[in-house]
């Protein structure tokens, strides 16, 4: 995502990254999905996760575009309507993701489960779901251009179908189990597909390119990310920071961007005589994972802090 919106990355490894990267968020996000939770619990646990964060940010960019004398009416339109087009950029995905949440929960616990608990009346669903989701895409990007709905409720069909299927293979995912066989499958499908066809997604634009190219793409890029990460974890130092990145990950979606457009838009000012297009690059790279994650720091420690603080107020009351 980060290397994504990166300036190194050029059209064909912009549209490489695109095709799969929300998608994948998708899936993982299906894979801890807890339907069993009651709709209440789940509109508190969401709108605390998602959100708040969400608002927060929005409201203090909201203030200093207000400072900086902007047209109020139109700012809390922009706020409301909670797409990429109207507020920073990556923010778009978390009121999405939120709603996202909620139609699955109402899907799942509102079919009966002699539907969802079988292999392919569930897989027959979710083929539904991606038409669904793929005419309203074409829909909105003829009738509504990149704005789209509100929140981006244009985008639940196309986005559930992903989030679903990991929610239905969460035991295989989370047990995964490279075969060679699949492994080959994948990269072939992969390397075929990005060679012969210029195709991508970029849901927040309410693009999607060929629906079978894009969606055998996406699924097949899944995987092989899959290995990646199986691989990967074998190392007991990839491991604890890619779960330390992992675990902060939603600082690194709402603040890479500034950082890390900011930070090259200034070392492109002040030294691009010293420096190369290259290396300003993976520095402004390297600064939009590291400040979100300091960020994230100060949060926690505030956060821990605040809490020991009250737990000894009311052990001082008892």
């Amino acid at each position: 995502m980060v290397f994504g919106h990166n300036a190194l990355a050029n059209v064909e490894i912009h549209s490489l990254i695109f095709s799969f990267h929300i998608p994948l968020f998708l899936l993982l996000s299906g894979i801890f999905f807890n339907p069993q939770q009651s709709f209440t619990q789940l509109i508190l646990a969401k709108s605390d996760g998602l959100l708040k964060p969400y608002f927060l940010v929005v409201g203090v960019l909201g203030l200093i575009k207000i400072i900086a004398s902007a047209k109020l009416p139109l700012l809390i339109f922009s706020i409301l309507y909670g797409n990429g087009s109207n507020t920073w950029p990556p923010l778009w995905f978390l009121p999405y993701l939120f709603f996202l949440f909620l139609f699955a929960w109402f899907f799942i616990n509102l079919i009966p489960s002699r539907y969802t608990n079988s292999s392919w009346l569930i897989s027959l669903l979710i083929l539904v779901l991606f038409i669904l989701g793929y005419t309203s895409l074409k829909f909105s990007e003829h009738q509504l251009g990149t704005y789209g709905l509100p929140w981006s409720l244009d985008l639940v069909f196309i986005g559930s179908a992903y989030f679903l299927i990991g929610h239905k293979m969460s035991i295989y995912l989370t047990n995964f189990k490279q075969s060679f066989i699949w492994f080959f499958v994948a990269t072939a499908t992969f390397c075929l597909t990005h060679y012969f066809f210029d195709e991508t997604i970029d849901l927040n634009l309410r693009w999607y390119g060929d629906f079978l190219i894009c969606t055998v793409q996406a699924l097949s890029s899944i995987y092989l990310i899959f290995v990646l990460s199986k691989f990967l974890s074998l190392s007991n130092i990839c491991n604890k920071v890619l779960a330390y990145i992992g675990n902060g990950s939603l600082f690194i979606l709402i603040f890479h961007w500034p950082f890390q457009q900011k930070s090259f838009a200034f070392f492109n000012a002040h030294w691009a005589e010293k420096t190369s297009l290259e290396i300003n690059s993976l520095l402004s790279f390297t600064i939009g994972i590291i400040f979100p994650l300091l960020i994230w720091e100060v949060v926690k420690r505030n956060y821990h802090l605040s809490n020991l603080m009250l737990q000894r107020k009311l052990t001082a009351r008892v």
